[in-house]
């Protein structure tokens, strides 16, 4: 359907995502990154897949009207409990599209990082794609 996006990939990515921009959107002044495992045996997964994800991004309206297009790549830091307690911005889009996936990921649950038997605070980096058709 004309004017409505679609994500054409949401797939973690969970190390090898080059430094872009680092624009931080939400993010708490409590997070250390060093506290957060970058892998794990078993990493963390929104619960309901990729589509509970993709169920709550918004194509901003701003966006769509202006023909914004692009993929952002998402930092998001995930506690023992599966909760997403911060979130970046490692490489934009443009900032309202940005805001959109940042908005999206911190909305959603993960399964918990398990590491050596136990729930770890993990890093994950979700790619997400704004495309109008």
């Amino acid at each position: 359907m004309k004017g409505i996006f679609s994500l054409i990939m949401l797939l973690f990515i969970f190390s090898g995502c080059e430094k872009g921009d680092t624009t931080d959107v939400n993010q708490p002044d409590s997070i250390n990154k060093d506290d957060y495992e970058i892998m794990a045996e078993k990493m963390p997964m929104p619960v309901g897949g990729l589509s509970a994800i993709q169920e709550k991004v918004v194509y901003p309206q701003e966006a769509k009207t202006g023909g914004i297009q692009g993929k952002v790549h998402v930092l998001a830091f995930i506690d023992e409990t599966g909760d997403v307690v911060g979130a970046e911005i490692i490489k934009g889009a443009h900032p309202l599209l940005d805001s959109a996936a940042i908005s999206a990921v911190r909305k959603v649950k993960f399964t918990p990082g398990f590491n050596k038997g136990k729930n770890v605070k993990v890093q994950v980096t979700v790619p997400i794609s704004f495309k109008l058709h």
